[in-house]
């Protein structure tokens, strides 16, 4: 055993070391003696592992290289004995190994004497082999590659044979499927007949890799090889139809006379079509005129193949000129249509998916007249199967006649035709609208609501699609379509399935809006209410609602218009939703949110419109029963929701319409006056009872309310709002809150009515209830405390007239007014009791008393409690505190008032006061007047204070007295403006204040420009470009250095001037050292080291590029730094909706309208449109920049 593993090692070292050209000599002789050698019995193990390694080395040397050749005939002579005609009994290693090198040696045999026995020698083993061995199928595919390789030695291949380079496999792998397909032994006689196809051979599966192998027992009749043959030399016996005769020839010769010419075997269009052909029959159109077929129906094997490896990769398959293409597209529609009408649920699924195939590749061409034919001839078959899928109501037993996958193919297809707009032009939906009709459309509502759940989804995608189609029909999408769709919308909102209500929301809300407001409207309406969040939101963005709607900006404003989008009209919407009688569901019919939708827009539609007094009165009248109806301790929920939509729309009508305040006045509108108070006093919703209040106030404060009326109505309100504020015995926080809004919109009203006769008695109650409103402002509890200061600021807000405040003076209220503010200032400003938003309320409220009843000494402690805000507690909890802080000041300043001592100080000398600096003198500060003192403790005490968080917070009271301008600032712009630039640097200095210092050199410019007529800007404008270019001068500019920059400097300096002087040695090094750790330190912990380059080059690359343009581009080209800055701001503040009006770009430079928005972008977009070449690179840069600001 160790001799023959040794001289096999040998063998199998000389194989290793022989070159290509002499390896075919080698294993000729030697080849048949390893296998029959293999074959031997009782054979040690280790010899045989020694021996299959030898010949694997051979066959992957064989395989790799084509041109070696192998003993063929040899092999089959160990199979074969030709002499004895008879097969050679031998082991399964020895005929499997033959067998293997058969396959790979038959196609190299030459035609020479020596060769010209491997045929017959071949067909004698093929004929003595047993049918149900699986030997003669591997065989018979050997036989059939020898056959194909010798037959094409004898003739050229034609050009179309080359076709097809990138699927060079795929029509040998398609012929050696069909020829295992096409033929089965027929047990009545010998010969080749049409088959039923019972199983491939496992030879041809194994030539398929996208199919997977389904038979292990795959037997053929011996006699294949002599069929075949017969049919190539042309034997008019044969029983196989002309067509498969054809087919077989072709590829066993390629120069057959028959296929030579263009679109031959090399085309896979016509290969495909071939097959098709036969295996419809030759007529597939007329099934009783059609000759005999390969198959009585097309396999679904057959046309998965044609699917995958023809339909989709081929590039010409919608060739016109190509008769082959033609032909070929409509076999397919043809199959298409059978297969899906087929009981062969196989056949189904495959038929379908190559309809799918087609249809994604119809979609991507341009039309034409055979493509539009295909596609109506597809649609029509896709609704004839969806047809069943929609009348089929879903229960536990459903069950179409159509498969899942042939379903899903078909919304496949009808999507795709949907999506292409190659496709929709003269297709079957333009059709649809044209006529008003929406068949297709009716179907998919009543497959997204009847399809089983595994395809509800395909159905909704399907709808969707659908949806985008009849949208780009809308210039002829007519009143007749919204007719003709909406009782399927209204069909599909009433469903179970929420995949049927959402699509309804989208088809009302996209489709119908445009062309019938009012229907979609509705529709909208009742939907928004859904359980479904997706729909809801779907039905609330189709009326308006949402974030940054149009609806909500008008109802916040109060008035407005919907900027384009389809509104309904006011009255016929009212008429439609809360007076007629309807099939349809209406506002009576809606869940509490609906309702509640229904409201808001109902109301936006009369702020943009307007809408007549008769349907208003309808709409106050449903709104007077809806607040009754939810009562007065609603829970939180949409009935909470509702109550407080229905309390706000039903306050902005009785400001809107007097006709609507008479009739509650005189209790004929469902709710009186009185009850009106007694909700807003008793409800439980915190948001009515404020819309209440203010409904009580807008009621009595009309001037069709006769005075006596008026001063009942006020003495028994203010009353009842006392009596809830019992304070001191306090058991229901929402009474005491709903008695202050009440008082508050009442004493608005009895300020601003002061002449009606005998509003005089109403000063002492009016008195009290003010002392009341004070002392809750002080309150623990944050809803009264939040309450009161928002009642005592709505009080004032039309001012106080004269007479009213001397009587406050006189009784001392006033005093105590201001001494509860400033108490709750301090108390809630500072410490432990610190909350900021509490503080912003009280300060908001604060600036309004103070701006109401003027200046004076009274009001001068709450004065100083803000200005002891900057840098409190509060404000380094929230920065917003101190520009809230600013915003009170600047309307106690605007006020002006009389000078104190000494007489007036003009605004020259106050500021040259300032610009001689020394600090703030209290004594010299009371010459002045209460603005002029503010200015001057804000710029010579707070913005140079050494507290970074006072000084920092200065920077916003600054901001906010330049935006409102009052007084002596104009004179003071200089001063402002350079503080501003040094605020940019100050290296303590946080968003919000670095954003004020550039909003606020934005403000100086346009008051400069006000002041100075026109571009009077310029002088200031020059001075901040100097300002930003001096980087050198570190206490002037912009870029000011760091706190670190600073002591190595100093160190650098001190080290310098001892190396000059003889120094201090190294105890002065030492130290110097020390503080510049120290204060790296410092730096590392953040905050410290001051604003980075990265965080100024914003505001100096504006500074540069607004210089580059200064000479081009004239004042609009140095303003433009201006209207960079104002636009770079990112902080939230401005975001709000009360900032965006006064601090816009457009407001503090004095352009375009108070929103600041438009006008000042167009003039933005001019003037930077020359010089975006140098901006773009700057942008570029700032977008990608790691300082988020």
């Amino acid at each position: 055993m160790t001799d023959e593993i040794e001289s096999l090692k040998r063998v199998s070292h000389r194989l290793a070391m022989t070159e290509d050209e002499g390896f075919g000599g080698v294993i000729d002789k030697l080849l048949p003696k390893l296998l029959a050698y293999i074959g031997k019995p009782n054979l040690d193990q280790t010899v045989r592992a020694q021996l299959l390694q030898v010949l694997g080395h051979i066959m992957q040397r064989c395989k790799s290289n084509a041109s070696i050749p192998l003993p063929t005939l040899s092999i089959l002579r160990m199979l074969y004995d030709s002499e004895k005609e008879e097969l050679i009994v031998v082991s399964a290693f020895t005929k499997n190994f033959c067998v293997a090198f058969l396959e790979i040696s038959l196609p190299r045999v030459q035609n020479n004497e020596d060769n010209s026995l491997v045929l017959p020698c071949l067909m004698n083993l093929i004929d003595s082999t047993s049918p149900t061995v699986s030997l003669s199928a591997q065989l018979v595919h050997i036989l059939l590659s020898y056959l194909m390789a010798g037959s094409s030695q004898h003739g050229s291949v034609p050009e179309s044979a080359c076709k097809y380079v990138a699927k060079t496999d795929d029509t040998s792998n398609l012929f050696n499927f069909f020829v295992d397909l096409l033929v089965e032994k027929k047990l009545a006689s010998l010969k080749l007949l049409i088959i039923n196809l019972v199983s491939p051979s496992r030879g041809g599966l194994y030539r398929l890799p996208s199919l997977a192998p389904r038979s292990k027992n795959p037997s053929y009749n011996v006699t294949l090889a002599m069929s075949l043959l017969a049919i190539a030399s042309a034997d008019s016996n044969s029983e196989v139809s002309s067509p498969a005769t054809d087919m077989i020839k072709a590829h066993m010769d390629r120069s057959h006379s028959a296929l030579s010419r263009e679109g031959g075997v090399g085309d896979p269009l016509e290969t495909a079509r071939l097959l098709l052909s036969l295996s419809l029959g030759a007529n597939p159109t007329n099934p009783k005129a059609a000759r005999m077929a390969i198959t009585p129906r097309p396999t679904s094997t057959i046309i998965t193949f044609i699917t995958n490896h023809v339909i989709l990769p081929s590039p010409n398959l919608f060739d016109v000129s190509s008769n082959a293409s033609n032909g070929l597209l409509t076999l397919i529609v043809t199959c298409g249509r059978r297969g899906v009408a087929s009981s062969d649920s196989k056949y189904q699924v495959a038929a379908a998916s190559l309809l799918n195939v087609l249809a994604t590749k119809i979609g991507n061409i341009p039309p034409s007249p055979l493509v539009t034919v295909l596609v109506d001839q597809i649609n029509k078959l896709v609704m004839s199967v969806l047809a069943t899928a929609a009348s089929t109501g879903v229960n536990n037993s459903f069950s179409p006649s159509h498969s899942v996958p042939v379903r899903d193919s078909c919304y496949g297809i009808l999507s795709t035709f949907s999506r292409s707009a190659k496709l929709l032009k003269g297709s079957i939906f333009e059709k649809e609208l044209v006529n008003g009709g929406c068949t297709t459309a009716a179907l998919m509502f009543g497959c997204s609501a009847s399809e089983e759940e595994v395809l509800r989804p395909r159905a909704n995608a399907t709808l969707d699609a659908l949806l985008h189609a009849y949208q780009r029909y809308s210039e002829v999408a007519t009143k007749v379509l919204a007719e003709s769709l909406l009782p399927l919308l209204w069909n599909a909102a009433i469903r179970k399935q929420k995949g049927a209500r959402m699509s309804a929301a989208r088809w009302a809300a996209e489709l119908i809006s445009p062309i019938s407001p009012l229907d979609s409207s509705h529709l909208c309406c009742f939907l928004s209410g859904d359980d479904d969040l997706t729909t809801s939101s779907a039905a609330c963005a189709g009326i308006g609602l949402g974030l940054n709607s149009w609806v909500e900006k008008v109802l916040k404003e109060e008035r407005g218009d919907a900027g384009g989008a389809p509104v309904p009209d006011f009255d016929k919407f009212v008429e439609l939703m809360f007076s007629s009688k309807h099939q349809r569901p209406i506002f009576v019919d809606f869940n509490a949110t609906s309702k509640s939708h229904t409201l808001r827009l109902a109301l936006a539609c009369y702020l943009c419109h307007g809408g007549s007094d008769t349907e208003l009165v309808k709409l106050s009248a449903a709104l007077a029963d809806t607040i009754k109806n939810c009562g007065v301790s609603s829970v939180p929920g949409a009935i909470s929701v509702l109550l407080d939509h229905s309390c706000q729309a039903f306050a902005t009508i009785l400001k809107k319409s007097e006709v609507v305040r008479q009739l509650f006045n005189s209790g004929k509108g469902g709710l009186t006056w009185r009850e009106i108070v007694e909700f807003a006093t008793a409800s439980s919703n915190a948001l009515a009872r404020k819309s209440l209040g203010r409904a009580a106030g807008l009621m009595v404060g009309g001037e069709e309310v006769q005075d006596e009326e008026f001063v009942q109505s006020v003495t028994w309100g203010l009353g009842m709002g006392k009596e809830k504020m019992n304070f001191d015995n306090l058991h229901n926080v929402g009474n005491a809150h709903g008695g202050a809004m009440v008082c508050g919109h009442l004493l608005k009203e009895v300020f601003r009515r002061k002449d009606v006769k005998g509003v005089e008695g109403l000063f002492g109650i009016a008195s009290d209830v003010l002392r009341l409103l004070s002392q809750g402002v002080a309150q623990s509890d944050q809803q009264i405390g939040s309450g009161c200061a928002f009642a005592l600021e709505v009080a004032v807000s039309g001012g106080v007239g004269r007479e009213m405040i001397e009587k406050l003076k006189e009784g001392g209220t006033l005093v105590y007014v201001f001494d509860c503010l400033g108490k709750t200032l301090k108390k809630y400003g500072h410490g432990e009791h610190t909350d900021s938003t509490r503080v912003m309320g009280v300060v908001k409220c604060t600036g309004s008393v103070l701006w109401a009843v003027g200046v004076g000494g009274e009001g001068e402690e709450c004065r100083d409690r803000l200005f002891e805000l900057l840098g409190s507690d509060s404000y380094k909890k929230e920065n917003e505190v101190a520009l809230i802080a600013g915003e009170a000041l600047s309307k106690y300043g605007s006020v002006g008032g009389v000078a104190g001592e000494g007489g007036a100080v003009g605004g020259e000398e106050l500021r040259r006061k300032i610009e001689e600096g020394g600090g703030y003198n209290a004594e010299w500060g009371k010459k002045l007047n209460a603005g002029q003192q503010i200015l001057y403790r804000l710029l010579c005490q707070e913005f140079v204070a050494h507290n970074p968080q006072r000084r920092t917070a200065s920077v916003c009271v600054m901001f906010a007295v330049v935006a409102m301008g009052w007084g002596d600032v104009g004179e003071l712009l200089s001063i402002f403006q350079n503080n501003f630039v040094k605020a940019l640097a100050d290296p303590k200095s946080k968003q919000l204040s670095r954003e004020c210092a550039c909003r606020g050199l934005a403000a100086c410019y346009g008051l400069a420009r006000v002041r100075g007529g026109g571009e009077g800007g310029d002088e200031i404008n020059d001075k901040l470009l100097r300002a930003f270019g001096q980087t050198t001068n570190h206490g002037e500019s912009a870029m000011m250095e760091s706190r670190v920059q600073e002591v190595e400097r100093m160190a650098a300096n001190a080290a310098n001037a001892e190396r000059g002087g003889g120094g201090q040695g190294g105890d002065m090094e030492n130290a110097i050292m020390s503080a510049i750790e120290e204060h790296r330190s410092m730096a590392s912990e953040g905050g410290q080291a001051g604003v980075s380059e990265a965080a100024l080059g914003v505001y100096r690359e504006m500074a540069g590029f607004a210089v580059e343009l200064g000479a081009g581009g004239g004042a609009e080209g140095r303003k433009l730094l201006y209207y960079l800055m104002s636009l770079s701001t990112t902080h939230t503040v401005w975001e709000l909706e009360e900032n965006k009006a006064k601090y816009s770009a457009g407001a503090l430079l004095g352009d375009g309208d108070g929103g600041g928005g438009k006008e000042i972008l167009e003039k933005l977009r001019g003037t930077l449109k020359p010089h975006l070449k140098k901006l773009t690179p700057k942008l570029l840069r700032a977008c990608n920049d790691p300082n988020p600001q």
